[in-house]
């Protein structure tokens, strides 16, 4: 049975880079905009118009555009700069592209391919992410490492400089997908690398490991890191 997509708001994604940006918490954030305890991370679609005009009242700084829609600046006076001189015009040299409606799962399912990159995203500021892209975890075959809903965050990468043991997303040439620790364990004349491909969940009998040969390989992609799911609560 295929994976639904995750539904997160990317209003509320952009709301929390916003209070992230002010350096204040979200519980000192809602009570400045008289929103009521746990609003933010309750958002599950938008914001209501009254609650917007109050947010916006306490915060006439941040750009409305931006947070409904992702268009411009974070902040409406560009001249504005937060104090530890934090960027607030997002691209791809400063943050990572989310697309929040994907799943890289965990299990093996269809490939990225290009029309699936024309899918909504929207930009987080996450230090040492920069120029990656992120998409939802689905699928236990990574826990602990990766559990569902967290973001795994990647970059390009090629099959002559896996380090082994280190953990990519693998796009085989018949469109599956997939999380794995890799290891090269031998050399096939005609199909090139023998890659093992090994989860970290313990339950060997769901996920034992298993081989591919690098001729079967049509991307890969380094996993630079998760993003746990509680950080968007």
């Amino acid at each position: 049975m295929a994976t639904q997509p995750l539904n997160i708001s990317p209003i509320k994604l952009r709301l929390l880079q916003f209070i992230r940006h002010q350096g204040i918490s979200i519980k000192s954030f809602e009570m400045q905009c008289g929103l009521s305890n746990g609003y933010v991370s309750s958002m599950r679609i938008g914001i209501g118009s009254e609650k917007l005009e109050e947010i916006l009242r306490q915060y006439p700084q941040l750009n409305r555009k931006w947070l409904l829609y992702g268009e411009g600046d974070m902040l409406s006076d560009e001249r504005d700069d937060s104090a530890e001189g934090e960027p607030t015009s997002l691209n791809d040299r400063n943050s990572l592209k989310y697309f929040y409606l994907m799943s890289a799962t965990a299990s093996n399912i269809e490939g990225i391919e290009d029309n699936e990159l024309q899918q909504p995203y929207t930009r987080i500021n996450f230090p040492g992410y920069e120029g990656c892209i992120g998409f939802n975890v689905t699928g236990d075959s990574m826990y602990p490492t990766a559990k569902e809903k967290d973001i795994v965050v990647i970059s390009p990468e090629r099959i002559d400089t896996i380090i082994n043991g280190e953990v990519y997303l693998v796009v085989t040439r018949d469109g599956q997908r997939m999380i794995k620790r890799l290891c090269i364990v031998g050399n096939d004349e005609e199909s090139g690398h023998i890659i093992r491909c090994i989860s970290d969940n313990e339950n060997q009998t769901l996920y034992a490991p298993f081989e591919i040969f690098g001729a079967n390989i049509h991307n890969i992609f380094r996993v630079k890191g998760f993003i746990s799911n509680t950080l968007l609560a």
